[in-house]
């Protein structure tokens, strides 16, 4: 078992000067998680003017210059990029029901796509969806499925010229792709060997069954975000630090033959200059609950940074 970290652990931070910290911490992969730092402000929806095409040319130059320097330093520390989340922001929305939002997101997306296979990454993570809506509005959600679906389709291709995998995330419950049924259908309904799911433990742990979602979603799993919650907000806290049911996690992940990268989402609020012990801590806590769990010995156990 391979631990790796997402960046999203430094928020705001440029994660180039902590790429020793990270490394003595012991964790030699990541998944870089697009911010502002990586990625700048989001562009603005595509209109044919002067000053759109200044500011989205900048924009790719701020982001090859961040990228090439983020490559050098990755190959000094002996780090490698396993993944890429794409960007999360309000607005970037694959099943919008705006069509200029929906393409605007998909150009946003394969920007990342580029950085990923800049960096020699295997996996890029996206959300297949962002805005609430009423799940019972049977109209709205066939909607937004096709518009996810006609997303999708676009990335996946995209995907296949960059030696790369998508990995569609299942969300919150309440968002379209937070419920298993859901997602299923839509990796079902556009399968090929470039997509899959990435399995997000804190998003399932907010459902009803989150032993029966991994399940249902099978050998479709290609990627996870490790994080755990006390079942009521998605806290991304250290694994063992809330209630996700470990041990049937990883005894479900054996059963469905997982064998790729455990990666860790977890944020933090602690002061930068005390991350490399935090880092630390996680790391060793990390290993021994989930090594635990896939043995079947942690129900009983709380552990605290």
């Amino acid at each position: 078992m391979q631990l790796g970290l997402s960046t999203g652990f430094f928020h705001d931070h440029d994660v180039i000067p902590y790429l020793p910290v990270i490394k003595d911490a012991g964790f030699e992969v990541i998944e870089i998680c697009l911010d502002t730092i990586e990625w700048g402000t989001p562009s603005p929806i595509a209109v044919n003017n002067t000053n759109f095409l200044l500011k989205e040319g900048l924009e790719i130059w701020q982001q090859k210059i961040h990228s090439y320097n983020l490559r050098n330093k990755l190959k000094e520390f002996g780090i490698f990029v396993h993944s890429l989340h794409l960007p999360v922001w309000p607005g970037m929305d694959i099943s919008s029901l705006d069509e200029r939002t929906r393409v605007h997101a998909v150009w946003e997306y394969k920007k990342g796509i580029d950085v990923l296979n800049y960096l020699s990454g295997e996996i890029a993570i996206v959300h297949p969806s962002m805005q609430a809506f009423d799940l019972n509005n049977q109209d709205e959600k066939y909607r937004r499925l096709n518009k996810c679906k006609e997303s999708l389709f676009e990335l996946i291709n995209y995907c296949k010229t960059k030696h790369v995998r998508l990995a569609v995330e299942n969300l919150l419950p309440h968002l379209l792709g937070g419920q298993a049924h859901d997602l299923n259908q839509i990796i079902d309904d556009l399968y090929t060997e470039n997509l899959g799911i990435c399995f997000d433990t804190s998003h399932a742990n907010l459902t009803q069954d989150p032993l029966g979602m991994l399940k249902s979603f099978n050998k479709k799993v290609i990627s996870l975000h490790l994080s755990d919650n006390h079942g009521q907000f998605d806290d991304h806290l250290p694994p063992g630090d809330g209630r996700v049911p470990w041990a049937g996690i990883m005894t479900g992940l054996k059963e469905i033959g997982y064998r790729d990268i455990f990666m860790l989402e977890v944020f933090t609020d602690k002061h930068p200059g005390e991350v490399g012990q935090v880092l630390s801590d996680l790391h060793t806590q990390a290993t021994q609950v989930l090594e635990c769990g896939a043995n079947n010995g942690i129900e009983n156990i709380v552990y605290r940074l």
